[in-house]
């Protein structure tokens, strides 16, 4: 309870404070689901898993002249993981979200430094996540520039997991999302007309690490990983737009591997009043299977919001499938608007994979089907549904080490509530 106890600190110093604006917001955000194949392959003989899991959030943002402040701290848990009479709260689960400081200098320059989202264009690499209840937040410095249209970034993060008397190793493994030591990064992004071209340079730095009879044995020394590339979203005319990414890593994917992977996603829609028709490509490339080289040619999205790509159930890049064969993406999406509340998508993907697989095994993985309807009830609260449908191939069974017949499907329902608490100026 004491980072509870921390915001409600905060909060009561910053209410003492003069010529002032201050907002307190509440975020809770209730799911069930049904899983029936979500992520793995459903094995035979086996019980589908049901559930509903929290989030809450409690959000204070405080802004005085030129500083701003947010604090937001969550609690995630699972409906009856605590027993009536047994302790009232997960420790575990309590979490701060967010704790950061913004710094204007003058109209064009800015600095951030503290705990907080990074999010940017499409989230491919750098997203809030926040689909997971915990969603994704890093400790950095950040240098902010504004003008002419242009928002330039650039990001700085140095990774402990505790302060010590000696040395700096960083005993994360690199299998971890959260795993980086250093973290440097720039990001430039250009606005006019209602499009969007950026670029983003990004450097991470991972504790050198090998894995020894099953542990993990750090090391001194630090190998980098770099990720360049660029991403837009273009109208050429009012009805039709043009959307996509291209990245390439290089550097190196462990401390005796060289990488060279590469990312590259199309997306062109044609938007017709309330009806939006899209289709879309997307290539990660992968492994061969007979790689018998230092290369690693496994293209992976870092920390980007991975739930919003490849389908819905996860199968590809959502804390799995990493130094793999790749991915090719072929889809289609149709998106209508009932109104100005609702929104209903109907989208399909075509799965295979990118590199060669042994034997001359065919490359087609499966189809996915997704369905989501997304209703605004009320300002502050949004329902959604989702029902997805996986139809795998035998190439993928053999890539998921099962033979399994079973039916892979998943649904959701959620409510989202967003209601500010409070709001003054003075």
């Amino acid at each position: 309870m004491k980072k509870y106890l921390y915001f409600l600190c905060f909060t009561s110093v910053i209410l003492q404070a003069q010529e002032k604006k201050l907002s307190i917001d509440a975020n809770l955000k209730s799911r069930f689901e049904y899983r029936h194949g979500y992520a793995e392959l459903f094995p035979d003989d086996a019980n589908p898993a049901a559930f509903i899991n929290q989030r809450v959030r409690i959000e204070a943002n405080y802004q005085k002249d030129w500083l701003t402040l947010q604090l937001s701290a969550q609690q995630i848990y699972t409906w009856g993981e605590n027993e009536q009479e047994g302790p009232t709260d997960a420790v575990s689960q309590l979490s701060l979200a967010e704790a950061w400081a913004n710094i204007d200098f003058n109209p064009e320059w800015s600095l951030k430094l503290g705990r907080q989202s990074i999010t940017y264009d499409d989230e491919r690499i750098l997203g809030a996540l926040d689909w997971t209840q915990t969603g994704s937040f890093h400790d950095l410095f950040l240098v902010k520039y504004r003008k002419f249209n242009w928002d330039v970034d650039a990001g700085f993060a140095f990774n402990q997991q505790a302060g010590s008397l000696t040395g700096t190793l960083y005993k994360t493994d690199i299998d971890k999302a959260s795993s980086y030591k250093t973290m440097l990064y720039l990001h430039a992004q250009k606005n006019w007309n209602n499009n969007q071209l950026s670029f983003l340079v990004l450097n991470n730095g991972f504790q050198n690490q090998e894995k020894k009879s099953g542990k993990t044995e750090f090391q001194e020394g630090v190998f980098y990983k770099h990720t360049t590339g660029t991403y837009f979203n273009l109208y050429p005319a009012s009805n039709f737009s043009v959307e996509g990414s291209a990245y390439y890593q290089f550097g190196k994917s462990d401390k005796n591997t060289d990488l060279s992977a590469y990312q590259f996603r199309i997306e062109p829609t044609f938007h017709l009043n309330n009806l939006h028709a899209g289709i879309g490509y997307e290539i990660l490339s992968g492994n061969d299977y007979d790689n018998g080289s230092s290369k690693d040619n496994s293209f992976i999205p870092l920390y980007g919001t991975n739930h919003s790509f490849n389908g819905y159930m996860d199968y590809f890049y959502v804390g799995n499938y990493t130094g793999s064969v790749g991915l090719r993406d072929l889809y289609a999406q149709l998106e209508y608007d009932v109104n100005s509340k609702g929104r209903f998508l109907l989208k399909t993907h075509m799965f295979n994979t990118h590199a060669k697989l042994k034997d001359e095994m065919d490359t087609y993985l499966g189809t996915e089907v997704d369905l989501k309807f997304d209703y605004d009830i009320k300002e502050y609260m949004n329902l959604s549904l989702g029902y997805s449908h996986m139809f795998p191939s035998n190439t993928l069974k053999d890539i998921k080490n099962t033979n399994t017949d079973e039916v892979n499907n998943w649904f959701y329902v959620q409510l989202y509530l967003t209601p500010n608490l409070f709001n003054s100026t003075k």
